[in-house]
Parts: structure tokens; C-alpha cells; sequence
């Protein structure tokens, strides 16, 4: 798998998830550790999105946008919630909806995703 990404940042997600990228979802949140941090996710890197390990793709491309900070801060400079996460009905719930999903972690990392066409 690794030769095929030639590099690429491996983003592995959920169907939700990635169904939310294919219908204009712009940004992934992870929490700020070994793997995901400012040195790995840098402004260019190809992206894979990986439905699962086995299932389809999506390419493209980190965006100049990376947020690093606590899930408050990274929902307040991103302009809009719902590019990171769409199914939210508003910041506090989409705050409260990542802070279960991820955890608890003094920082996390968003990061745009540009991709390489679009896809419907």
C-alpha cells in the first residue's frame, strides 16, 4: 500500500465520513500527535481520503490552510463550521460532536483538502 501512496498522507475515514467529503466537507480534524502534526501535514502534501483501509479514494492536495490548536480555537478561525463538519447544526455541536469522536487532547490539527477533481 505504502509505494502506492508515492508519500501521500494517508486520511483513513468512515463511510459518514467520507460520504461528507464527497458532498463538500473541505477540512480533516485530527488530534495533534506523532502522526498528525505541522512537520507530516504541510501546505502541498498529496492527500489520499480512504474510505476504510480497502475502499475507494479520493486524491488530492493539504490546502494552505492548517489550524493547530483546541477544538474551540480551530471552529472559531475556520469561517465555516460546517467545512469541517457538515452534519453539525451548529459550532457548539459540532465542538461537542469532534471533542467525542477524537477525545480529549490539548491541541488538535485541521487541515484543508483540495481535491484533485471534483467528485459527485
Amino acid at each position: 500500500m505504502r509505494s502506492k501512496l508515492n508519500g501521500a498522507l494517508f486520511v483513513v475515514v468512515t463511510k459518514e465520513v467520507y460520504v461528507d467529503f464527497l458532498n463538500g466537507k473541505k477540512y480533516e480534524l485530527r488530534r495533534l500527535e506523532r502522526q498528525w502534526n505541522k512537520e507530516r501535514v504541510q501546505p502541498g502534501r498529496k492527500v489520499v481520503v480512504g474510505c476504510g483501509y480497502s475502499g475507494p479514494r479520493l486524491w488530492g492536495t493539504v490546502g494552505r490552510e492548517i489550524v493547530v490548536g483546541s477544538l474551540w480555537e480551530i471552529f472559531h478561525r475556520v469561517p465555516f463550521f460546517a467545512k469541517i463538519e457538515p452534519r453539525a447544526r451548529s459550532r457548539q455541536e459540532a465542538i461537542k460532536l469532534n471533542q467525542t469522536l477524537l477525545g480529549n487532547s490539548k491541541q488538535y490539527i485541521a487541515f484543508e483538502i483540495i481535491f484533485e477533481r471534483a467528485h459527485a
